[in-house]
């Protein structure tokens, strides 16, 4: 029963991050927001509600090497030009490997190319340009 419970609660909370990321207000930076998911994900108890967060979390990790690609930087760039004192430079390979994941059981098979080579830029160094 305590399990259930657990799981329960658990879904109430992935619930609330869905309807949070689906039909985000932009009221908070997206970087924040993966350490949010980050943080709820490592107090998630049973593996219900640690499967339904991870999915948040590879969404988010996803969402944030979209913008990192859009920008034409890479995704230690972002973190770096965000100035968010809740994540480091460091979890940028985490943020890779939380949206390969996605990548690889979320999307379409016939866009996982094309997506692996839009993580692939984001990864990688970028030279910047001068103006």
């Amino acid at each position: 029963m305590h399990e259930f419970e657990t799981a329960q609660r658990e879904h109430m909370w992935a619930r609330a991050w869905h309807r949070q990321h689906f039909h985000r207000s932009r009221k908070l930076p997206l970087i924040q927001l993966y350490a949010q998911a980050q943080a709820q994900l490592s107090n998630c108890q049973s593996a219900f509600g640690r499967a339904e967060m991870k999915t948040v979390t590879d969404r988010l990790a996803f969402t944030l090497a979209q913008t990192a690609f859009q920008r034409r930087m890479t995704v230690a760039d972002l973190i770096e030009e965000s100035d968010m004192l809740a994540i480091n430079l460091r979890a940028a390979n985490t943020i890779k490997q939380h949206a390969r994941a996605y990548v690889a059981t979320c999307i379409d098979p016939l866009l996982r190319p094309e997506m692996d080579i839009l993580l692939d830029r984001v990864v990688s160094y970028v030279p910047r340009r001068c103006p």
